[in-house]
């Protein structure tokens, strides 16, 4: 290599570290946005929007969250009704963050919050499923049994710094078992 490769390519180096450590410690935060910087004094909360500045990456970190209303879709989830019919359902749960620094000392980052949040709606669907019927789960009383199992969902997850805003059962669906069942209980000699 020629002493002016050498120049160049340790130029160019240069020029790449130069423009991280100018760039690096900059952040663009929009009006629906939170920022936790953890660094060495401890946590910070930013919330207002605008360009902000930090230190670059060993001495402090950002977490940017959103602080608007969060939507996942679960796996499909089985639950037994209180007529023993076996119900597989796709439900969405909506929810938010409330307090970002007890948040990310909590959870740490979304998907161990929705992980979290997901445990506590299908345990307490599973017992509040328990009370009802078939009937009941997929009809008129449906926005009701949802509403108990938000109630006791948010205490199950007291601990983290969340609001679960709504839950909505997407699809519901008969076990192929329960199918044939459903359909011989429409016969007028059962």
């Amino acid at each position: 290599m020629s002493a002016k490769a050498k120049i160049i390519f340790l130029g160019s180096v240069l020029l790449i570290l130069c423009l991280q450590l100018v760039f690096a410690p900059v952040f663009l935060l929009s009006g629906a946005k939170c920022a936790l910087i953890e660094g060495r004094q401890g946590p910070k909360i930013i919330e207002s929007p605008g360009i902000h500045f930090k230190w670059p990456a060993p001495i402090q970190r950002v977490k940017i969250f959103g602080t608007g209303v969060k939507t996942f879709r679960t796996e499909p989830s089985e639950v037994i009704t209180k007529d023993r019919v076996s119900v597989t359902l796709l439900y969405v749960i909506r929810w938010r963050i409330i307090d970002p620094k007890t948040f990310c000392r909590v959870a740490g980052d979304l998907e161990r919050a929705e992980n979290r949040i997901d445990d506590a709606v299908y345990f307490e669907l599973r017992a509040v499923a328990a009370g009802y019927k078939y009937e009941e789960l997929g009809g008129g009383k449906q926005r009701y049994i949802l509403s108990q199992v938000i109630e006791r969902a948010a205490i199950r997850s007291r601990d983290l710094p969340i609001e679960i805003v709504d839950i909505e059962i997407e699809q519901l669906v008969l076990t192929p078992e329960d199918k044939q069942l459903k359909n011989l209980r429409h016969l007028p000699y059962l």
